[in-house]
């Protein structure tokens, strides 16, 4: 997979921070990896301010120089253009298509410092040797890391039991009340979250602005803003599964057995079917993660993203061996019982 840098121009901060949460959210829908470099000859330039305007004409003889038009209208007619304000499917059309230009130019930028099995948006487990991860300095990009995102931040609340308030960039604010497993929002539609929570969730926590508040005004707030309450572990699930961009938190969890304690209470848990099929497996075998992946025919960037979730609430068991794994045929009554109970909780 081919790996290309992007930068920016007089875009305003709030935009900047949107857009470097919003590459970060659609890599797994992507035919190339993006990154954001400064000194990128791939820029995206915010037309509509005088700063852009000027960087745009200065630029046009230079060919080597790949400008993207940002503006609420593509009003200099341009081949490659972002419509104000960013949104997923406008963005990854646009890198997708810059991308695939530039393969058949063979104009690519720098190689990926890492071959494909070290990146975790492919179906193959991270499995690097000694050396390699020598050759990385002792890189371990490769990994989640939750503490550098805003599910890091929640953690920490929770530690101190310090209400809180986590906002970005004019998104919808999250409040947060440890000491009594709560948290405020707006309505999270458990069948299908909207862009600007699944933004804030997946949210780089140096992009978080983060609030200390007292009991009185985090309630006095929430009044005045008419949000939703809803249990801790919810917003950990979804922290989780939108920033983890199926890379495993510890290395060592790729060669683990696990198993789920007890069936995740998906009421409170918004959730795709997979999850679903996944969760019924998990619950009557212990298996590793390949297996999980090839028995439940779900791919395993997803199956590491539901793990990861359901470890942070603590929903998994590590075990040391597994058990055969056979395949049984239920029958016909209890298929029709099973496939009605999936059918309710998926409403």
């Amino acid at each position: 997979m081919n790996v290309y840098t992007i930068s920016t121009q007089a875009l305003e901060k709030i935009d900047i921070i949107l857009f470097r949460s919003m590459l970060q959210l659609v890599q797994k829908q992507l035919n190339a990896v993006w990154n954001m470099d400064s000194s990128a000859k791939i820029v995206l330039v915010d037309i509509e301010q005088p700063e852009g305007k000027a960087f745009w004409e200065s630029q046009l003889t230079r060919p080597e120089i790949l400008m993207i038009a940002y503006a609420k209208k593509n009003f200099k007619d341009t081949r490659w253009f972002l419509p104000k304000p960013i949104r997923v499917q406008p963005l990854v059309n646009l890198l997708n298509a810059i991308a695939t230009q530039m393969t058949s130019q063979s104009l690519q930028t720098t190689p990926l410092p890492r071959d494909d099995k070290t990146f975790p948006l492919t179906n193959k487990l991270i499995n690097l040797d000694s050396a390699e991860k020598s050759s990385h300095s002792g890189s371990t990009d490769y990994l989640f890391d939750p503490s550098k995102y805003l599910l890091g931040l929640i953690q920490a609340a929770v530690q101190t039991g310090q209400p809180k308030r986590f906002g970005c960039a004019g998104l919808p604010p999250l409040y947060v009340l440890p000491n009594e497993q709560r948290c405020f929002t707006s309505l999270i539609h458990m069948g299908q979250i909207d862009s600007s929570q699944r933004i804030l969730y997946g949210a780089f926590a140096e992009h978080i602005e983060s609030v200390d508040l007292s009991l009185e005004i985090l309630q006095q707030e929430v009044k005045q803003q008419k949000l939703q309450p809803y249990p801790l572990e919810t917003i950990l699930w979804l922290t989780t599964l939108y920033a983890s961009h199926g890379r495993l938190i510890h290395e060592q969890a790729q060669d683990n057995f696990i198993q789920l304690k007890q069936w995740p209470n998906f009421i409170n848990l918004p959730h795709h079917p997979v999850h679903i099929n996944l969760a019924a497996f998990m619950l009557r075998h212990t298996a590793d993660l390949k297996t999980i992946s090839a028995k439940t025919h779900v791919l395993l960037p997803s199956v590491i993203d539901f793990v990861n979730a359901c470890q942070i609430i603590g929903l998994i068991i590590e075990e040391k061996h597994s058990k055969r794994i056979e395949d049984k045929h239920l029958p016909e009554q209890k298929r029709q019982l099973f496939k009605s109970i999936l059918k309710r909780l998926r409403q």
